[in-house]
């Protein structure tokens, strides 16, 4: 690079500020890639929301010797309007180093050269190491147009006509669109222009917004728009329907004034008008819709409105989602939300508050038109429940519940209550399921009764899945009520909002005495009751029992013989190490049964010198206890007359 001279009045700068066409005559083809300029349209149309602050240009390609370390480089943007000299921007400093992550590099253009129409060319020149360098390279061009003149600028737009001079009731059946025309001749037609139509029903200037907007990109013959048959029914029921329209072109000018009126006749039937706010009896009455609520048909009312016709229909909007059309027969009309219908945005196991309701009527016979719609109702909805969901909600009843378990205080068998456990209170347990929240509550029942048996409130700490115990036991006085015969309980689980009911329980219920049943006996035993080592089978191969009810009992009855050894007989000082349960099945046609006890060390051998056996049972039918006998005895003596007992090895020390 040469060094250029160090006074030179600007005449560098002067010299290369050039129009384009000029610079590419002087100095050869240019070499750089044009700006990027922000907002310009593939036109060149710069749109007017980006003339009112400096528009900013883009330099996005690095050039091809970029600045070092101690050298700067110039950014020069030259400014050309069409007709006029060009006119440099003030140069930007590119202090080296400069790299390509540097880019895109930018600068504006003062707002102040935005204010007048124009067609400009924009390009820039780099100058090396000094601001008027003879070394430099320029760029190639990029066309932008300044418009700010609004179409027909100074003049007064034609009206519009309609291409049906009388819309009927008919006509509005049979055809999706009317056609409006826009005469199209106005000055400074452009291609890409926007046609703002309007309609209104009195011949008065419109308010609010167009109803159509429609792009042109021919610049020549009238302007069609096509109007949908909805937006015309609006106006059913006045006589006359008018339009006009405003101009807008591609850079967002837009004619100040609106056109001339154009209007055709109407003989349209009049919509549905002066709807009111929806009853909902279920939220107006307590603030909220529940699951009970549900369960019992949540309604919606419309008392009156205005050009009632008998078969219009009724469209209910609940949060945002259309659902079918109901016919309106008659006036009040009441409309009912199903569950599904209730829950279909999400609403199912949470609390929304504030959901819009509302409503559209529509005419049977314009089945391509929204409806006319009411005002909204904000409503409030919980669906939250205290336990898991079952896919038949919002019904009461859900199966997928836990059953309560009923334990008896002497039984203790799970769902099998009987005589043992008279006069006792009984417990109450279930497995928690879903998210259990503190002050959550679980309440007892039994099926035929209305009052509460007991309850349980969950307490912080307890979660899915744990086995709790009711708060309160269940008083006997509750099982005497059911007497001999199965109870069902059931629970109701309630978040202070909804409630769900588990299946119910089948508890056995027998608390009729127990039969009074033979003592048992002990076949091997002498005449007089004793075993003594003279017994055949000795009493180290076994001691039999044998049970004989002298009642008829069932195949799978349950018998349970207790049987305890006593120091000094008959039941003195009972030797605890002995207590022995033998439980066994009655079998088909048996009359008696025998139970041998055939442990000796551990239940035999501590019976020596005058000890007594005894021994009882009880019989148990489905779990219920249905007989008890008296305690039989023997005594037990393996002492002989001279000395020693009689053992497994013979007589000696035991």
């Amino acid at each position: 690079m040469s060094t250029p001279p160090t006074k030179n009045n600007g005449q560098i700068n002067r010299a290369t500020t050039l129009p384009i066409d000029a610079m590419a005559a002087a100095f050869g083809t240019p070499t750089l890639p044009a700006l990027r300029v922000e907002g310009r349209l593939p036109s060149g149309v710069i749109p007017t929301a980006f003339l009112y602050q400096p528009l900013k240009v883009f330099l996005d390609t690095p050039w091809t010797l970029l600045p070092q370390l101690g050298e700067s480089d110039f950014f020069v943007v030259v400014w050309e309007v069409a007709g006029n000299v060009p006119f440099p921007l003030p140069a930007r400093e590119l202090v080296g180093p400069i790299t390509a992550r540097d880019f895109p590099l930018e600068l504006s253009i003062p707002a102040s050269y935005l204010l007048n129409n124009a067609r400009v060319r924009i390009y820039y020149r780099i100058h090396n190491l000094y601001e008027d360098a003879q070394v430099f390279e320029f760029s190639h061009p990029v066309d932008i147009i300044i418009d700010r003149r609004p179409p027909a600028e100074s003049e007064v737009l034609k009206a519009p006509w309609f291409a049906d001079d009388d819309i009927t009731e008919s006509d509005a059946t049979d055809n999706a669109t009317f056609d409006v025309v826009v005469p199209g001749d106005y000055s400074g037609r452009a291609a890409l222009d926007k046609i703002y139509l309007y309609l209104m029903g009195a011949n008065a200037f419109p308010v609010g917004l167009p109803i159509l907007i429609k792009e042109f990109a021919a610049t020549t013959d009238a302007m069609v728009l096509k109007v949908p048959v909805a937006e015309i029914r609006k106006y059913a029921g006045t006589s006359t329907l008018y339009a006009c329209y405003k101009v807008m072109d591609e850079a967002g000018n837009i004619t100040p004034q609106f056109s001339l009126f154009g209007s055709t006749k109407l003989s349209l039937e009049a919509l549905p008008a002066d709807l009111p706010v929806p009853t909902v009896p279920a939220f107006d009455f307590d603030r909220l819709i529940n699951r009970e609520d549900a369960r019992n048909i949540v309604s919606f009312g419309i008392s009156t409105y205005t050009h009632y016709r008998q078969g219009d229909l009724c469209i209910p909007v609940l949060a945002g989602v259309e659902y079918p059309a109901i016919p309106v027969m008659s006036l009040p009309f009441t409309g009912t939300l199903s569950w599904q219908q209730l829950i279909a945005n999400g609403a199912n196991l949470q609390r929304k508050n504030n959901v819009p309701f509302r409503y559209f009527i529509r005419r049977a016979s314009n089945p391509g038109s929204g409806g006319t719609p009411s005002p909204l109702k904000l409503i409030n909805m919980d669906f939250t429940v205290f336990g898991r969901d079952h896919n038949l909600a919002p019904a009461l009843l859900n199966l997928l519940l836990d059953k309560v378990n009923i334990f008896g205080a002497e039984s203790n068998t799970a769902n099998q209550l009987d005589s043992r456990d008279n006069n006792q209170p009984c417990r109450a347990e279930v497995v928690l399921s879903g998210d259990p929240q503190v002050g959550n509550m679980l309440s007892l029942y039994v099926q035929g009764q209305t009052n509460v048996v007991t309850t349980y409130t969950v307490k912080k700490g307890d979660v899915a899945g744990i086995n709790i115990i009711f708060d309160d036991p269940i008083p006997w006085s509750v099982i005497q009520s059911v007497s001999n015969k199965t109870a069902l309980f059931y629970y109701l689980s309630t978040n202070g909002v909804n409630q769900q009911q588990s299946a119910d329980q089948q508890v056995a219920v027998n608390i009729t005495p127990p039969i009074a049943l033979p003592k048992p006996t002990y076949p091997h035993a002498d005449d007089r009751g004793f075993i003594t080592c003279r017994t055949d089978p000795p009493i180290w191969k076994g001691l039999t029992i044998r049970v004989t009810p002298g009642i008829k009992l069932l195949p799978d009855d349950t018998l349970k013989v207790l049987f305890v050894g006593n120091l000094i007989y008959p039941d003195r000082e009972p030797i605890k190490s002995t207590e022995h349960t033998i439980t066994e099945r009655w079998g088909t046609a048996q009359t008696s049964r025998d139970f041998v006890i055939t442990d000796y060390k551990n239940y035999l051998q501590p019976l020596k010198d005058y000890a007594g056996a005894s021994a009882k049972y009880s019989v148990f039918r489905n779990g219920a206890l249905i007989g008890v006998s008296k305690i039989g005895y023997a005594q037990v003596d393996r002492k002989y007359p001279t000395g020693g007992y009689c053992t497994p090895t013979g007589k000696g020390v035991d």
